[in-house]
């Protein structure tokens, strides 16, 4: 068994020189199915995690940017380039909410003396290392807060790296990097949380409202929680334009991000866009809604953590006709902590026999989808070669200011991979 883990960690490391899908591929799957006989299980889970951490950033960056105008990424970009031009200064760092969120701009400030040049594909792969070094340590707080075992916490680790949309996060910066701050309020002590939520803050306002949200949401929740929710969520749903045209007219900086949604209930196509959107993100949710209903309807069995579940799925469906609104108020449980809620229903106290199969056919159809049916991701090189480190020829790419309102509404790329 010891030879096993040496030698699929060589190979995992190996492959990331020339083939980074398949070695991220091989590692969450090693990860996914570790078990009490494995070798040095900490010193084995930091190599592979090492790796994930370099395949991710790659996957990344195999993605090219600037070619629709709705790519965030652009503004955060330019905004690094006006540090890189400009050197520190403080009108720079005030760009974003009001003034107030300042800490992307700061960052963008630190990376642009380390990196030295207009080379966005750098930036955004430093970026995407950071985004994946703080979720690991996310894990691990979780991890502490719910006393798990070493063995535990890398099945939650896998779980999360398998539904974790890197992509998504990437362009979201702002909100990702608070994100990972509220994790830390929500599994950290009282004293501890007030200064997470204020770091959190600094990267996007949005804290004030989805800190709340996001606790409810990542503790367990009763049969009578789900019930009240589910009131308050109708009520809501369909208060909401109202609610909406309200909060946008009393032009605060605190509600300066409604805005968006406020415009897009406006157009009959971003809210039809908005609804077949929020039907996909609920597919990654049907598994677990299927088995905690089974479970409970057949073997007269109440799942833990099952109404988190149905709160989740019932909020991504009553609020799909709002566009942008889903991915931003459920961001991180729906985009970076989807596999907790698998973790938390499925191995926490309930121990599914077969779960970690059922999972892995689950990750096997999520990268047979984006092998088949995405054609930017490794658009910008290919996903395997002889060459060793191929995807650094990439990344040293030159790129000037990007002006948004000049880019294409939407684009069809194909990639014969």
């Amino acid at each position: 068994m010891e030879k096993f883990y040496i030698v699929s960690i060589i190979l995992i490391s190996g492959l990331n020189i020339f083939a980074p899908p398949v070695s991220f591929f091989l590692a969450v799957s090693l990860l996914l199915f570790f078990n009490q006989n494995t070798y040095s299980p900490r010193l084995c889970a930091g190599f592979i995690i090492f790796n994930i951490i370099v395949s991710v950033s790659i996957f990344n960056i195999s993605i090219p940017n600037f070619l629709i105008g709705s790519d965030d990424f652009s503004t955060y970009y330019n905004n690094y380039l006006d540090f890189l031009s400009y050197g520190f200064d403080t009108s720079l760092l005030t760009v974003f909410g009001g003034g107030i969120e300042i800490l992307l701009p700061f960052l963008n400030y630190l990376l642009s003396t380390l990196i030295g040049e207009p080379e966005p594909y750098k930036l955004k792969f430093i970026l995407t290392a950071l985004q994946v070094l703080l979720l690991t340590m996310c894990l691990l707080k979780i991890s502490k807060k719910l006393e798990l075992s070493i063995y535990e916490f890398i099945l939650l680790y896998a779980l999360v790296l398998i539904f974790y949309k890197s992509n998504v996060s990437i362009q979201f910066l702002r909100q990702s990097f608070a994100s990972f701050f509220i994790v830390f309020a929500i599994f950290s002590n009282k004293k501890e949380s007030y200064i997470y939520v204020f770091i959190a803050s600094l990267f996007h306002l949005s804290t004030l409202i989805i800190y709340p949200i996001t606790i409810y949401l990542l503790t367990n929740r009763t049969s009578r929680d789900f019930k009240v929710s589910l009131f308050f969520l109708l009520a809501i749903s369909i208060l909401m334009p109202v609610l909406l045209t309200f909060l946008v007219g009393l032009n605060h900086p605190l509600f300066s991000k409604l805005v968006y949604l406020y415009n897009g209930i406006s157009s009959g196509e971003a809210i039809t866009q908005s609804i077949l959107k929020s039907i996909l993100m609920s597919i990654y949710l049907l598994p677990l809604v299927f088995y905690c209903l089974i479970c409970k309807l057949v073997l007269k069995k109440e799942i833990f953590f099952s109404n988190n579940v149905y709160i989740m799925f019932f909020a991504i469906l009553l609020f799909s006709y709002i566009p942008g609104m889903i991915n931003r108020v459920l961001f991180l449980p729906n985009t970076i902590l989807l596999g907790y809620f698998y973790y938390m229903v499925l191995f926490y106290k309930n121990r599914l026999n077969g779960g970690r199969l059922v999972i892995f056919i689950l990750f096997l159809m999520t990268n047979v989808n984006w092998v088949f049916f995405s054609s930017s991701i490794y658009y910008r090189f290919p996903m395997v070669t002889l060459s060793p480190f191929y995807y650094f020829d990439n990344i040293n790419e030159n790129q000037s200011y990007i002006y948004r309102s000049k880019l294409h509404e939407s684009i069809k790329l194909i990639n014969d991979r």
